[in-house]
């Protein structure tokens, strides 16, 4: 057996199997208590617990929710007071319902971060650990004031939730009476609101007068109002919990902005900056670009106004820089499959294998990771049916490109569950662009004119973060016939040609490489 031979690792073993279900774990984020995050840059975690507001970016399946759980848990371990919130489960709610739900889940989260760090007693302490808790967070005197906060939120939810049940824009019709009493009797009636007055007087035989008189007052109930009326209250509240901190700082997490209706989410943004705003209170929001409205330009403004109110991280790594995606993605899977006695999962993978797989995966880590896993899976029928050793062969591009086209159904639901009424629009517009590159140019990549006056590329754009699309290169030039004109080159999801580019004779472009580069200067590349 050759050293090749050797250092290649069976895809039928036990260990193997069990990556397989770490991985199927690692994909869904679900270990939010003891998050893993691979940084795809130097200081990301760090930007995401300073205190700062910030707009975390990135694709479905990037690791948004895996930065802001590791962040989460590095703020609570200093004994930061966090809320981590996720927006999906209010994705059917509308404004001003929505904002009530989320303002009820923070304040249930800050509450628990109190309870467990406050008030939650371990009872395997030792009397030493025990009595050095109590002089370094002075428990003894602090107690009853947290307790009172603890009250305080407890009101508050009780209130909010009221508020939420209660039907909005309802009429509330207020009646005031008196009645004055004489040695006259009156017959009266009376009608008296905030504009109009009447009233009508019989006199009775026995000359004794009663004088009855109605003050009608109506007016609407209106949520809004009343969530206006009460951010003074939540400022004050959130403010005593950032007290709590050894530095005076909180965190509030909001994950999936993009969940939420686009026309509520700078509504939703604006009115916890302004709860947050020079309180002591750093929001770190997770969302994707394309599908999110952070900011609205009105009389006033509302939302978060990037560079200003908030900075951006961003963890969309594309396959512009192609050498840093493959390696990140590498180190992913690395980090993964280390707790398997796995050296170097790299020698699963032919060469040839190694690349393919980053194109499947667009940039992004948890399709880089899925498809890894269903590639694993056709290895593993393809050795079944040949007469030699299963542990001397590898993950071949083949076995990528079958599991690229099977990944394909996940993509398509997840594009369903994140588009609603522009979900149409987008759909036709990837059957053109599949069309284009599978039966026009026969080309896995295809360029576009970067200021393209009509709704094209707003379009492309959405496609790019469904990940059905995929950035190359930006700024590009033509070889000819396109003066002053720049252009940005994208390539179609590997998924939409894996299978039948052999029959179609197609031509994938290695635009990684300067040949492959020269390649996407081609006009009947252009998309149009």
């Amino acid at each position: 057996m050759s050293a090749e031979d050797k250092s290649m690792i069976d895809l039928n073993s036990e260990n193997m199997d069990k990556l397989i279900v770490a991985l199927d774990e690692a994909a869904k984020a679900t270990n939010l208590e003891d998050p893993t995050f691979v940084e795809p840059s130097e200081g990301t975690l760090n930007r995401a617990t300073a205190r700062r507001n910030h707009i975390v970016f990135g694709r479905r399946g990037s690791g948004k929710t895996s930065l802001l759980a590791k962040a989460a848990s590095e703020l609570n371990h200093d004994e930061k007071p966090i809320a981590l919130i996720n927006l999906e489960p209010f994705k059917k709610h509308s404004y001003p319902d929505v904002l009530l739900s989320v303002l009820i889940s923070s304040l249930k989260e800050f509450k628990k971060w109190i309870k467990n760090n406050y008030l939650k007693h371990d009872e395997t302490n030792n009397f030493i650990k025990r009595l050095l808790i109590c002089i370094r967070m002075r428990i003894v005197i602090r107690q009853k004031k947290i307790k009172m906060l603890v009250k305080s939120i407890d009101i508050e939810i009780e209130s909010l939730d009221i508020e939420l049940h209660a039907t909005d824009e309802a009429r509330l019709i207020k009646e005031l009476g008196r009645t004055d009493g004489t040695s006259d009797s009156v017959e009266a009636s009376g009608k008296i609101s905030t504009t109009v007055a009447s009233a009508g007087i019989k006199k009775s035989k026995s000359e004794s007068m009663q004088l009855s008189s109605k003050l009608t007052e109506e007016t609407k109930r209106k949520k809004e109002d009343f969530l206006n009326r009460q951010i003074i209250h939540y400022r004050e509240i959130l403010n005593q919990i950032s007290n709590l901190s050894t530095d005076g700082n909180a965190f509030l997490f909001l994950d999936d902005l993009y969940q939420l209706n686009r026309s509520d989410q700078p509504k939703v943004l604006d009115y916890f900056y302004r709860i947050a705003k020079d309180n002591n209170i750093w929001l770190k929001i997770g969302t994707i670009q394309h599908r999110t409205e952070w900011y609205q330009h009105s009389d006033p403004p509302i939302g978060l106004k990037l560079g200003d109110d908030a900075d951006v991280i961003n963890l969309d790594l594309n396959l512009e820089d192609y050498n840093l995606a493959k390696k990140f993605l590498l180190s992913v899977l690395e980090e993964i499959a280390k707790s398997f006695i796995f050296k170097n999962i790299k020698d699963t993978l032919t060469n040839g294998a190694i690349d393919r797989l980053v194109l499947a995966s667009g940039g992004v880590a948890r399709d880089y990771l899925a498809v890894y896993k269903h590639s694993i899976r056709y290895a593993r029928e393809r050795l079944a049916n040949t007469s030699k050793s299963s542990q001397l062969h590898r993950i071949t591009v083949e076995d990528v490109n079958k599991a690229s086209f099977a990944y394909y159904p996940t993509k398509q639901e997840e594009l369903k569950l994140d588009t609603k009424e522009e979900r149409d629009e987008i759909e036709s517009e990837f059957e053109k662009v599949k069309s284009f590159c599978t039966d026009e140019t026969k080309s896995n990549c295809f360029v576009l004119e970067e200021k393209r006056p009509d709704t094209t590329s707003k379009l492309i754009d959405e496609l790019v973060d469904l990940r059905l699309v995929h950035r190359v290169k930006s700024s590009i030039t033509m070889k000819s016939g396109r003066k002053g004109k720049t252009y940005k080159a994208f390539m179609l999801d590997l998924s939409q040609y894996a299978i039948t580019r052999r029959r179609h004779r197609f031509e994938i472009i290695p635009f990684w490489t300067p040949k492959g580069a020269e390649k996407l200067r081609r006009i009947r590349l252009i998309y149009s």
